[in-house]
Formats: C-alpha cells, sequence, structure tokens
C-alpha cells in the first residue's frame, strides 16, 4: 500500500434470526487499546455497506488520532450487526490488514569498482531508511538513455548489488 490506498474492511454476514440486518457497527481499535465506533467512511447504516458487507478507509485516517498507526502496525477491527431483533454481540477482532507504506528510496547508490571492467558494470546500494512498516520484496533499476528517458535495466533485484554485461 502507498501513502493514497486505502483499507478494506469486509466481514462475514451472521446469522439473522429470519430478520434482515437492518445495519452494522464497525469498531476499530485507538492508540488507547479502546475501541472506536462507526468512522465516518465505516459507515454501517449505509446501504452499499450493508450489501457489499465492506467499507473501504484511506490509511491516513489509521495515521492520525485516535489511532496513530505507525508503518507496520496492525489494523483491528470488529462488528456487531443490527436487525428487528436488536444487536448482536460484536465480532471476534479481526487484524487482516496491516499499516504498509511505500519504503524510502535507496540511498548511496554508486558503481561497485570490484566488479566493474570493459564489458559490465556493477552497482551497489543502501536501502533507505524506512521500508515502509514491510520487508522490502526487490528492486528495480532504471538508467537514463541519451534522450533523458530512463528505461528499464532490471527487475526483481533481491540484493543491494547488481551487475550487467
Amino acid at each position: 500500500m502507498n501513502e493514497g490506498s486505502d483499507a478494506r474492511i469486509c466481514w462475514i454476514a451472521p446469522y439473522d434470526s429470519g430478520s434482515p440486518i437492518t445495519s452494522y457497527r464497525i469498531y476499530f481499535k485507538t492508540a488507547s487499546n479502546s475501541y472506536e465506533e462507526e468512522l465516518t467512511d465505516c459507515n454501517g447504516t449505509d446501504a452499499q455497506v450493508i450489501s457489499d458487507l465492506c467499507c473501504t478507509v484511506p490509511l491516513a485516517t489509521f495515521k492520525e488520532a485516535p489511532f496513530n498507526l505507525f508503518a507496520g502496525d496492525h489494523i483491528y477491527a470488529k462488528a456487531s450487526a443490527i436487525n428487528d431483533y436488536g444487536e448482536s454481540i460484536t465480532s471476534q477482532v479481526g487484524d487482516g490488514a496491516s499499516l504498509v507504506l511505500v519504503p524510502d528510496s535507496p540511498v548511496n547508490l554508486e558503481n561497485n569498482p570490484a566488479v566493474t571492467d570493459s564489458t559490465k558494470i556493477g552497482f551497489s546500494w543502501a536501502p533507505g531508511s524506512s521500508n515502509g512498516g514491510a520487508a522490502i520484496e526487490d528492486y528495480q533499476l532504471w538508467f537514463a538513455e541519451e534522450t533523458g528517458t530512463f528505461e528499464v535495466l532490471a527487475t526483481g533485484v533481491t540484493q543491494t548489488s547488481y551487475t550487467t554485461t
């Protein structure tokens, strides 16, 4: 997920005891370990939310008070259902999502003279200061043509060095 991403929260409809579900209450765990009810972006009375059994919340919401989550933190949620008979007990807490952001750019990109010669070029670099909350899976290397446009040199590089011929 990047800075502009959303968290999609979904649940399974419970048994309705013969009376259709009219709304849900969705609770999210806050920084103080309490649960905050009904975010504007996850309104359990909205017909679309009731129909989809899902809501979408901008990640920015979880980075602010009362949640104050950081990269790598889990998003915890639970829900209850409401019908003509009343409100159900809340579901078990789900934590299928974590706040993951785009990692910082690699730093110290340089020629690796130990492997560079007339037929190949070696590169090495260091990871950026933040991995965004998840392990770096791979790197993409780009190079600039004489025209100034960038082209992909390599994808799926899993270490902090690369040699090309």
